[in-house]
């Protein structure tokens, strides 16, 4: 098996741990291989993990997705890690919006996504751990802010970039 695989069980496990009818932030963390792995029988051009998985893999997702309730929110490149195990290095970072968790599993548990989607995910990726989140309120730890003379402003370009200052008095 496939240590980057989404299984049967991970997804119900997923579904019973996530409240229905609220947005998932599913948060990815990357690292590529240097060269792309298909498994034997899959037809693709060899290729770079990162060609794999922006090339291939990106596209084939959106198409199978089109339609849904699903945002990208970000995406970059990992500079450094300030926690984390020694070695443990990621490439790139992605955060996602679905609508709820039933989309999410709309989209991966199907023989479309099996077959013509995740075997560029799997060819591309070393690392992958997906993690599920809701969002919190970013209200509730206000007062304590505001003891430590602090504030949290949410500039012109939205919620994604929440900026932490200390209060101008």
């Amino acid at each position: 098996m496939n240590p980057i695989e989404i299984t049967l069980q991970a997804l119900d496990a997923a579904e019973r741990a996530i409240p229905p009818g609220q947005p998932v932030y599913m948060l990815n963390l990357l690292r590529y291989r240097a060269d792309a792995r298909y498994e034997d029988g899959f037809d693709a051009a060899p290729c770079s993990g990162r060609e794999a998985f922006h090339e291939r893999y990106r596209p084939a997702f959106r198409s199978l997705a089109a339609g849904k309730p699903l945002a990208p929110i970000f995406s970059g490149s990992v500079l450094t890690s300030l926690v984390g195990s020694p070695g443990e290095r990621w490439d790139e970072a992605a955060i996602n919006e679905y609508g709820d968790f039933a989309t999410f599993r709309s989209i991966v548990d199907t023989e479309t996504y099996r077959r013509e989607v995740a075997p560029h995910r799997h060819a591309a990726a070393r690392g992958f751990p997906a993690v599920r989140t809701r969002q919190g309120d970013v209200n509730a730890a206000e007062p304590t802010r505001r003891a430590r003379g602090e504030s949290l402003s949410v500039d012109e370009r939205g919620p994604s970039r929440l900026l932490r200052h200390p209060t101008r008095r």
